[in-house]
């Protein structure tokens, strides 16, 4: 059977199990993003997701989801 897939800063992912019942945080956390980097960006199908809704917001099948980390530089 063929899990459910989305899209990862552009790439298709296969997360290898069941999307329902994911929700941003539980996909980040599986796919080893620190969740306390301050100025952590999620953007879910180009909406971002502000952080105190990453526990609520469910992940769907083909979903484009964006993570954008802080960096210094200039």
């Amino acid at each position: 059977m063929q899990k459910d897939y989305i899209y990862l800063n552009g790439e298709k992912r296969n997360l290898g199990k069941p999307l329902d019942r994911m929700n941003i945080r539980t996909l980040l956390s599986d796919c080893g993003v620190d969740l306390q980097v301050k100025g952590l960006a999620i953007a879910v199908n180009t909406q971002v997701i502000p952080k105190s809704e990453w526990g609520y917001t469910t992940v769907k099948a083909k979903d484009r989801i964006e993570i954008v980390r802080p960096f210094s530089g200039g």
